[in-house]
């Protein structure tokens, strides 16, 4: 089926597929998000970005605007503290450098659910920190906040 321009009605309407499994970066004023492309940008997502645009006049083709996308909200204090005393708080395991990559992968997927800049944050955090020392624990809460609100995920500065 030929697919016409909403804007020209024209029928050169280029239709683009490409498969970028988790290689997907988008920046979005002051956030940043790189993984699965997000569902809520209107250009696919997981692993596809999809996007259809007309040869004429270069009209993006799709139902536009759109609302506020996840890469695009914020998150309380409160919320980033609960986030870590239900993943990280200090003795919910030993220390970082017992932190399973199992454990790991699925505490950044649960940080990337509550909110983009969380889940790039706490990848940045076991990425930094997840040297295997075993000198390495993980913070308190409020150290923990305080890092992310400096985006400084290194614990040993």
């Amino acid at each position: 089926m030929i697919m016409s321009c909403k804007k020209c009605n024209s029928n050169r309407v280029a239709e683009v597929s490409a498969k970028c499994s988790d290689c997907c970066g988008v920046n979005l004023g002051d956030s940043t998000h790189e993984g699965y492309v997000p569902k809520d940008l209107g250009i696919g997502g997981g692993d596809y970005i999809e996007i259809s645009f007309c040869l004429d006049c270069g009209q993006l083709q799709g139902n536009f605007p759109l609302p506020s996308a996840k890469i695009e909200k914020n998150i309380t204090d409160e919320q980033v503290e609960e986030f870590f005393n239900n993943y990280l708080r200090t003795g919910s395991v030993e220390g970082l450098y017992s932190s399973s990559d199992i454990f790991q992968s699925r505490v950044i997927n649960f940080a990337y659910e509550e909110n983009i800049k969380l889940g790039n944050f706490v990848r940045d955090y076991f990425q930094f920190n997840s040297d295997r020392r075993p000198s390495r624990k993980h913070p308190s809460a409020e150290r923990f906040l305080q890092m992310f609100r400096d985006r400084d995920a290194d614990l040993s500065v």
